[in-house]
């Protein structure tokens, strides 16, 4: 019974090791100091993440399809270089497998703050059935 307690005890401990590494591993590159009491957070930029059922043919194409209408709607010209910060509107490759925290397949972009309204109404187009944000 103490064997179990003690592997059980490593775990956790791995696992709270793994979700601090995690954390760290998303810094933020901006100074962000110290806010005054009811100050807005500033945001310098944002990404959004279409998921997609991989073995779907429907969700690939309809997601696949999204991903080239919304590289042109918001005119994105570049592959982006960073995972976290990039310094203008840029789009990812569709991930066709699972990779990272997500279980399924998905496409990315990374918008600037003023995008955010005009994002946020063509993004509502998404079929809920197939893809999901």
């Amino acid at each position: 019974r103490g064997h179990i307690r003690y592997k059980m005890i490593k775990q956790i401990l791995l696992l709270i090791g793994i979700l601090v590494i995690l954390t760290q591993s998303h810094p933020t590159k901006y100074d962000v100091g110290p806010r005054k009491e009811g100050e807005d957070v500033e945001f310098f930029s944002y990404h959004v993440h279409v998921l997609f059922l991989q073995h779907n043919n429907k969700s690939v194409t309809d997601a696949l399809n999204f991903y080239k209408e919304t590289i042109e709607h918001f005119n994105l010209e570049d592959h982006c270089d960073s995972l976290f910060h990039n310094p203008g509107r840029c789009y990812f490759y569709p991930d066709m497998e699972p990779a990272g925290p997500f279980v399924v397949a998905q496409w990315a972009i990374f918008l600037l703050p003023e995008d955010y309204g005009e994002s946020r109404f063509y993004l509502l187009r998404l079929d809920p059935v197939h893809l999901s944000l």
